[in-house]
């Protein structure tokens, strides 16, 4: 993706020692891993739990609902359709909204734990 200008280009560097090895993504990738080496494993498994949580079901379902209300997606007629399409929606959003707020956090309920706060920090 780097190499083709559809991410940083820093990342399109490749190791010349070993031919289509981007070492660059491969060292932040092993310093941003290695953070995590310092908190335990019960820790490491919340909040990579809550970054799927917020990354993948409500990304989802806000993305859907910004494509759909957008233009781009109303126009279109030949495409899959949900049925009773903006309420599965809002129900996912409501729902894993809700997992996501009662998660232990140090800011918001004064928990030992600040899972949320690593969470964004990592998104960040």
């Amino acid at each position: 993706a780097a190499k083709s200008g559809d991410f940083f280009s820093v990342f399109a560097h490749t190791s010349r020692e070993r031919a289509g090895l981007a070492d660059y993504s491969l060292l932040l990738l092993s310093a941003v891993s290695a953070v995590w080496c310092f908190f335990s494993l019960d820790t490491d498994i919340s909040v990579m739990t809550t970054l799927m949580v917020v990354m993948q079901f409500l990304g989802q379902s806000v993305g859907l609902l910004v494509y759909r209300y957008s233009g781009e997606g109303a126009e279109r007629t030949d495409t899959f359709r949900m049925p009773l399409f903006p309420i599965p929606c809002i129900l996912q959003i409501v729902i894993f909204g809700f997992i996501f707020v009662t998660t232990d956090s140090y800011v918001l309920w004064g928990s030992d734990t600040p899972t949320v706060e690593m969470a964004l920090a990592f998104l960040a």
